[in-house]
């Protein structure tokens, strides 16, 4: 019987390796995604593998209230255009959306092969 808990212990341990794991810091129901914090996170690395595209891949989106809405979808930080040679493609885009979640456009476009920055709208005095 002294050999029952600890063989529980072991078989524990040995089948969270092949699970997925669960973060379990919410107020909410998780709502359709691979996992949800509804707290405070915090990471030394964050690293997303979505690619890009010539359209563009959207990387992170920010949200006013649920993230699953589309209405609540505010921006959306994404890579755009096929790599290809001399170091083109995978440029950095930063889109925005209106109260509605619909594309307005992009606020800001960075070409990865050059450094050429675009920002939309005309500059003002942040003041």
């Amino acid at each position: 019987m002294k050999w029952m808990p600890l063989f529980v212990l072991a078989t524990s341990c040995l089948s969270l390796q092949s699970q997925a794991q669960y973060i379990n810091n919410q107020n909410t129901l998780q709502p359709s995604s691979n996992f949800y914090i509804s707290g405070t996170a915090q990471s030394n690395t964050l690293k997303t593998f979505a690619g890009t595209s010539a359209g563009g891949t959207a990387h992170f989106h920010l949200s006013n209230g649920d993230g699953n809405q589309q209405a609540n979808l505010r921006w959306t930080q994404v890579l755009a255009g096929l790599e290809d040679a001399n170091n083109v493609g995978s440029d950095f885009r930063l889109y925005r959306y209106s109260n509605t979640g619909t594309y307005l456009g992009p606020a800001l476009t960075i070409e990865r092969a050059t450094g050429n920055t675009t920002i939309t709208g005309t500059p003002g005095p942040s003041w």
